[in-house]
């Protein structure tokens, strides 16, 4: 915590720590049910004036105070987040800790399957893309050292194809000099794999498709991003209301509610999972505003739209069926059909992504604007849209009038001053917490199958130091310039074009026509990729250079002021 933030004072932490002292000791009678037999209207207001002084204190006892391993909400696709219902066993979930890594503010409105795919982005990811890599990476080296199936170069320095083993040709190549290689590479291998002699020693028409399997490092790789992607365990303790609190005892539930500034006072961070409804939800601006209030200007608070880590997960997994079909196709078809049906696979993904990325532009604009005007009183709770009662008729104490108390407490100027907080501290860390709509590593991750493949077809180059001027330049040319151009036309395109039509079918045909061009470049990009070294190594620089300019968050700001002006904003409606 920030040694200059506000924390509550002495003694309203002294009575909140009476009112936890005495709850234990009438075993939380008196949590829910105030003293005395007076009228209702003074009961009522005994029990309000209880919860803001426990609520504003910031403090929790305890037993009350617990988190959950993160692993266990992401375990069996987020199986913990697929409702908000909880139970004893999803409360046996979670355990007594004397700190919290993250705080997870989150609405239930939101889509469940982007929220999920969003944790498994944001606590997955990054190992799996790390495992997956070396994998792929070992995987090629076996593969050239012929402990994997595939391998394509043998012996060097031949002359005559006599001069290389059964089921090997003589190459000349100016990328791995003369050398023996697999006699299948002869047919269809490039102008790289020429014969020595311009003659295969092999009928290419029924040898070419004997060639041995190599696609070892997309096939690991894929398995190993997958299965970390789905399965990684992380291990940081988080809070998740349904698991940490109770729900079904109503005393330790209501002891959990009241204490959410005590597990805010004792959480490290603070992870937003955004959605268009986040802000119409009173409890999760109480949230920002303890967590503000209790860390001050520097509070580490980390904005996630849900929508941007499903894109990119689910971009990956897309992008690893695109290469598996081309390379498999071409691998037991042809290379033509291969690489036509990759095509057609690229374009599916490139309507699904402007589509997708349309609409996470038109929330990202929401987003700004709700913070720009955001108002507290805007918000909505639970017990107000019920009439304060209970499904039985039971009476409920109102959560607004009591969050709306704490908030006048820690913040001088009332819920003005706390308005003004949000509209410019969470602005400012929107900013840089952000940025654009896709940066330069989101780039990355969502072409990481593309290293894959560059990875499987590295046996060609046999991976010596000659032939590595030629094959990475090729591999980067790809990967670190066409993958962000291609990214950073989508997000373009996409915020360009963000409006959304009344009709869904008039709107999805308007990405297809979009996705037109983007497709376009990226056959383009392919067709101008040169056996010329200096002109591809050029070309990859100029893409890179490009990419990392258009994904920059200024050119996004300054792309976001042209496509957005005031007053011709068109927003989608809110759902929730």
């Amino acid at each position: 915590m920030d040694a200059n933030s506000p924390v509550p004072s002495e003694r309203t932490k002294s009575e909140a720590a009476s009112l936890w002292t005495k709850s234990e000791r009438t075993g939380g009678s008196d949590w829910i049910n105030s003293e005395g037999t007076g009228d209702p209207d003074s009961v009522q207001r005994s029990q309000s004036e209880r919860r803001v002084t426990v609520i504003s204190s910031c403090t929790i006892n305890e037993e009350t105070l617990r988190a959950v391993q993160a692993r266990s909400c992401t375990w069996g696709f987020g199986k913990l987040l697929r409702s908000s219902a909880g139970s004893e066993q999803t409360y046996m979930f979670s355990k007594q800790v004397a700190r919290i890594s993250s705080f997870w503010s989150h609405s239930w409105r939101a889509s469940i399957r982007q929220k999920i795919t969003t944790l498994l982005y944001v606590y997955n990811c990054r190992a799996a893309v790390f495992f997956s890599l070396i994998v792929a990476i070992l995987a090629a080296i076996f593969v050239n050292l012929g402990y994997l199936t595939g391998q394509a170069c043998f012996s060097t320095d031949c002359l005559a194809h006599s001069d290389c083993g059964s089921g090997q040709y003589c190459a000349r190549s100016p990328i791995t000099g003369d050398r023996c290689m697999h006699e299948a590479l002869c047919c269809g291998g490039g102008a790289g794999l020429k014969s020595i002699d311009g003659q295969c020693t092999v009928n290419c028409d029924s040898t070419y498709r004997t060639a041995p399997f190599h696609l070892w490092p997309l096939i690991l790789g894929a398995c190993c991003f997958i299965g970390l992607i789905f399965w990684w365990q992380p291990s940081e303790h988080v809070f998740l209301d349904k698991v940490c609190i109770h729900q079904t005892d109503l005393v330790r539930k209501q002891r959990g509610i009241d204490g959410l500034g005590g597990f805010l006072y004792n959480s490290n961070r603070m992870t937003i999972f955004w959605d268009a409804s986040y802000f119409s939800r009173l409890w999760c601006v109480f949230e920002i505003a303890a967590f503000f209030y209790l860390h001050g200007p520097k509070a580490n608070i980390e904005i996630v739209p849900i929508t941007r880590g499903y894109i990119i997960v689910a971009g990956i997994l897309i992008n690893i069926a695109r290469a598996a079909v081309g390379e498999f196709t071409a691998f037991l078809l042809s290379s033509n059909i291969g690489y036509s049906l990759e095509h057609a696979v690229l374009w599916f993904f490139g309507v699904w992504c402007i589509h997708l990325s349309r609409a996470y532009a038109r929330d990202y604009i929401h987003m700004k604007e709700q913070i720009a005007s955001f108002v507290p009183k805007d918000a909505d709770c639970f017990c107000c849209t019920v009439g304060h009662k209970l499904p039985s008729g039971a009476p409920i104490s109102c959560d607004r009038k009591a969050i709306y108390a704490a908030i006048r407490t820690w913040y001088a100027g009332g819920l003005e001053e706390f308005q003004q907080v949000v509209r410019t501290s969470l602005h400012a860390k929107v900013q840089a917490g952000l940025g654009s709509l896709y940066s330069y590593s989101d780039a990355l991750l969502i072409g990481l199958p593309t290293a894959f493949v560059h990875l499987s077809a590295g046996r060609m180059f046999c991976l010596t130091w000659t032939s590595a001027k030629y094959y990475f330049p090729t591999f980067a040319y790809t990967w670190l310039g066409i993958v962000p151009m291609m990214v950073a036309l989508i997000s373009i395109l996409s915020i360009v074009a963000h409006a959304e039509h009344a009709r869904w079918q008039c709107d999805l045909f308007k990405s297809v026509c979009l996705s037109i061009p983007w497709a376009g470049f990226a056959y383009g990009a392919e067709l101008l990729r040169s056996h010329d070294i200096w002109r591809t190594v050029g070309l990859g620089v100029l893409y890179m250079i490009i990419a990392s300019v258009m994904l920059s968050a200024r050119f996004f700001s300054l792309l976001l002021a042209y496509a957005s002006p005031p007053g011709r904003v068109s927003l989608p409606e809110d759902k929730a």
